[in-house]
């Protein structure tokens, strides 16, 4: 695929030199905003009605904004052909929607500075912000949003063709990290679920509401592509309702113990509104589905009366969107009914959560939490992958072991993550060995079994008008130079594994993956992604003879005895394994920390040994799946 450029004749400079400009009017702007604060007595009075209501009205936009950049980047990304008229329009709002982000993050930023310091000397005013911004962690937050935007906005700009577009869209997902640790999931229990659920939640929304936005804007722009363009993004609306839906109700289980505290709380009657909300958004998009893409989806219809449809359905949609962000805003002001959770006993105040009881076999069976990230991936992932099993199965055939792996696979996902291992991961150094070998490494290995690419291939067709969908940048992330190298190089992407796994328990990066929420899902993504290139470039070697398959189980045994050396290492670590942490939660659950290392040794050798005997059953598999049968005698 070839990028496309722009008609759009304005210099590079230029528009860095705006967008510079729009940076020192917004920062101009959150100044004076706090220095019309100051009395004539020279202090700052406490927030009044300028900051109490005015906060969580910036907050939407910045809500708004960023809706909006993720929207027309997801559209340009999926939605419109390359080097079209739309595709040159969407390019060229990105940049805007994004300075609007900036601008509006600046502005929420001091406001939220103004809120929390109360009454500070006028002349104190420089050091108190600057003093938010670097060793307040809300405003530690905001800082890296505001940096983070704009760079956005330069990406934006900058980006002519698809790996513009996908540089710019995945720094937008990021930059809603920051607005997802200062929401109100660090004061819930289970503060790694709390925290990953309401990234998932504001990260779907955005692209549903964003994603609606940037279609009206499109269709009104070229209508040439209305239905094509409909038709698809109501396949990015199903998986924004999908993360909404299923993040909220983690939320919810998080922070509601009684059903009936969505009548009798604050919090409670705002979240109702939201779930009101929701049902008739659900509406809508069936509505949307039925009648506008069923019965004025064919060429033949009058345009106007295809463009009235959609066009009602979607004002009423962007309002009671709107009506939710809003709530959203003022929910994340609101106390949860039970208000902050008293965190009694030290364990507890250090990992910010609730001390779970003493694991033991009994905990298989009520240890469970709600991981909205890991249901999300099953109902998303599997459901997909089952509707294209079934699809492929009724046209041809489609071996019953790709789907005993991806049944497999999705087992594996939900008990690594939902079960024990998911809920002692931030007090046992065991259950996390567990959740990241099992979540990152088998799950992995099983993915690349249930051959979901080649399922791509059979059942998804090639799009013919030029824009880019799910087949298309998948051959063009696996066409990249990028993964070209590993996925032809078996022994490369078997170094990679063992020395990312040596680096992540053998370094101050485990602390980071187990305290941190973005560190425990950013490792467990990244292992996933390597152990994935490992066994899919084994795999590879089946079509290159029968001495490069001897190579290849050669290289998975070696796997397996550098795994276990570094399972040996871990079990003898001088001093044990992050010693400030384990040595106060794991007596908390009285277990000694030196029996949870020797355990988590034990496990991390055997789990990875597991993975890779699945891996030699598949390489077997592919071998008698690709030997010629030998026809059989007649009979007389």
């Amino acid at each position: 695929m070839t990028g496309a450029t722009s008609t759009r004749s304005a210099p590079t400079r230029g528009a860095i030199a705006a967008l510079a400009a729009l940076a020192i009017t917004a920062l101009s702007a959150a100044l004076v905003l706090a220095l019309l604060t100051v009395q004539p007595d020279g202090s700052i009075f406490n927030p009044g009605p300028a900051v109490t209501y005015g906060l969580p009205a910036v907050k939407v936009v910045v809500d708004l904004a960023a809706a909006a950049t993720i929207g027309v980047l997801v559209v340009a990304a999926f939605c419109v052909p390359v080097g079209l008229r739309s595709w040159n329009r969407l390019l060229d709002a990105a940049p805007w929607c994004s300075a609007c982000w900036l601008v509006a993050s600046c502005i929420a930023a001091v406001m939220t500075s103004i809120s929390l310091t109360g009454p500070v000397e006028a002349n104190m005013l420089g050091p108190s912000l600057a003093q938010f911004f670097t060793q307040i962690a809300v405003g530690q937050g905001w800082f890296a949003t505001i940096l983070m935007t704009a760079t956005i906005s330069v990406v934006a700009f900058a980006a002519r063709g698809q790996a513009g577009v996908a540089a710019a869209a995945i720094l937008a997902f990021a930059a809603l990290v920051p607005l997802a640790l200062q929401g109100h999931a660090a004061g819930a229990g289970n503060h790694v679920t709390a925290t990953v659920a309401l990234w998932l939640h504001v990260a779907g929304a955005a692209v549903w509401v964003g994603g609606l936005a940037a279609v009206v804007y499109v269709a009104t722009v070229d209508g040439r592509t209305f239905v094509a363009l409909v038709r698809r993004y109501s396949a990015i609306a199903l998986a924004g309702l999908c993360a909404v839906t299923i993040s909220g109700l983690a939320g919810a289980l998080v922070r509601l113990s009684d059903p009936a505290q969505l009548l009798t709380t604050d919090y409670g009657r705002l979240l109702s509104v939201k779930v009101v909300a929701l049902l008739l958004l659900v509406a809508f998009g069936w509505a949307q589905r039925t009648y506008v893409i069923r019965r004025f989806g064919s060429m033949d219809a009058p345009a106007l009366r295809r463009r009235l449809a959609f066009g009602s359905l979607a004002l009423w949609e962007l309002v009671v969107m709107g009506v939710a962000m809003g709530t959203g805003a003022t929910l994340s002001r609101t106390e949860t009914p039970g208000g902050q959770i008293l965190l009694a006993t030290k364990a507890e105040q250090l990992t910010g959560d609730r001390l779970p009881l003493a694991p033991g076999i009994a905990r298989l069976m009520d240890a469970w939490v709600f991981d909205a990230a890991a249901v999300l991936v099953v109902v998303l992932g599997f459901g997909s992958y089952l509707y294209g099993a079934i699809a492929a199965r009724r046209s041809g055939s489609w071996p019953r072991s790709r789907m005993v792996a991806a049944i497999g696979c999705a087992v594996v996902i939900v008990f690594a993550f939902c079960s024990l291992p998911g809920a002692y991961a931030t007090f046992s150094f065991a259950a996390y060995t567990t959740l990241l070998l099992l979540g990152g490494v088998l799950s992995a290995i099983l993915v690349v079994a249930a051959q979901p690419i080649r399922l791509l291939q059979t059942v998804v067709r090639l799009r013919g008008d030029g824009s880019l969908g799910t087949r298309e940048w998948t051959s063009w992330v696996l066409g990249s130079r990028a993964m070209a190298v590993p996925l032809r190089t078996p022994w490369l992407s078997a170094c990679a594994l063992v020395v990312l796994l040596g680096t992540v328990f053998l370094s101050p990066w485990l602390g980071w993956a187990v305290q941190d929420p973005v560190g425990r899902t950013l490792t467990t993504v990244l292992v996933f992604g390597v152990t994935t290139l490992f066994a899919a470039s084994l795999l590879r070697t089946l079509g290159e003879g029968q001495r490069l398959l001897a190579q290849a189980v050669g290289i998975a045994m070696a796997v397996v005895l550098a795994v276990g050396l570094l399972a040996v290492v871990v079990a003898f670590v001088p001093g044990g394994i992050l010693p400030a942490w384990y040595g106060v939660t794991l007596p908390a659950l009285g277990v000694t920390p030196a029996l949870d290392q020797l355990i988590a040794a034990v496990l991390l050798w055997a789990i990875a040994a597991i993975a890779v005997f699945v891996l030699l059953l598949v390489l077997g598999q592919r071998v008698v799946e690709a030997r010629p049968e030998s026809p059989r005698p007649e009979r007389a």
